[in-house]
């Protein structure tokens, strides 16, 4: 997600960028599969927004589910891999999903990434330096650079999303980063976290257009959303991309009445609309 913060001295909200990944790092998530669609019909209502037809989820829950996914997505490309990550690093766990990276992009499959300028203030070597010394298309989101600092809160839109989309077909969204805390295995002391897999033509349009306006607004080597062909699915479900003029950012599953975040709809303001549906008479589940 694109966030905005504001009344925070700049290098407090730097220092809380570089120490954290966007993510839990205690308790355990259960996915239930329920027929009630209650919740949801409450949450669209409330919220005005209307379902994305796509495939069954299909949920990660630990570093090394997500790990093996994000190395089989980028097995199997045939075309081209869009990734939007806030954290890029050549860790110990961010090499293996780079290294492969760049196995595919010299096998002739495209390659763009797009990462948060904050990755050179995280300790360690930063995926912009891998991707640039091999030649693979990134683009560093809003760059902090000291006449930024100087300038003020503009220095603090900063890019959270993390969303990867593969040949058009697949959609993997959620809350893991490309560094060693989000693709760690939870037993060895890697976040509580998650991303989902789905397969919606719909969904991938609509990223695609927010990822090649993102790119085109911090690289040079402009891009078109022509350029990336997206494939039809079979529909068994529905999902709920949310916008908040900045970009898409968010997805909801019908399924479990569990939502995935990856953006600017954030917990306070879904509690928020909760209260709101209660203080209406309407009841979650």
């Amino acid at each position: 997600m694109i966030e905005r913060q504001r009344y925070l001295p700049v290098l407090i909200i730097l220092l809380l960028y570089l120490t954290s990944s966007c993510a839990t790092t205690d308790g355990k998530i259960n996915v239930k599969i329920s027929s009630d669609m209650k919740a949801i019909d409450v949450f669209r209502e409330e919220a005005g927004i209307k379902p994305i037809w796509s495939s069954w989820p299909d949920f990660d829950f630990n570093g090394d589910d997500v790990k093996n996914r994000m190395l089989s997505l980028i097995e199997n490309a045939q075309d081209y891999i869009l990734i939007n990550s806030f954290l890029l690093m050549y860790d110990e766990y961010g090499s293996v999903i780079l290294d492969a990276l760049k196995e595919k992009y010299d096998s002739g499959v495209n390659v763009y990434v797009i990462a948060d300028s904050s990755n050179f203030f995280v300790p360690g070597k930063s995926g912009f330096m891998f991707m640039q010394e091999n030649n693979i298309p990134y683009a560093e989101y809003n760059p902090i650079r000291l006449y930024k600092l100087l300038a003020g809160k503009q220095v603090l839109y900063r890019d959270h999303r993390k969303f990867w989309i593969v040949d058009g077909k697949y959609l993997y969204i959620g809350g893991c980063n490309i560094i060693n805390s989000s693709l760690t295995p939870e037993k060895e002391g890697g976040n509580v976290d998650g991303m989902v897999l789905v397969e919606s033509e719909e969904a991938v349009r609509i990223l695609i257009e927010a990822f090649v306006g993102t790119w085109n607004r911090f690289s040079a080597y402009r891009l078109d959303g022509k350029m990336f062909k997206t494939a039809p699915q079979q529909n068994s479900t529905g999902i709920t991309l949310t916008e908040d003029g900045t970009g898409l950012c968010s997805l909801e599953a019908d399924c479990a009445g569990w939502f995935m975040y990856s953006g600017a709809l954030s917990v306070k303001r879904l509690r928020s609309q909760g209260r709101s549906a209660a203080k209406k008479g309407k009841k979650y589940g």
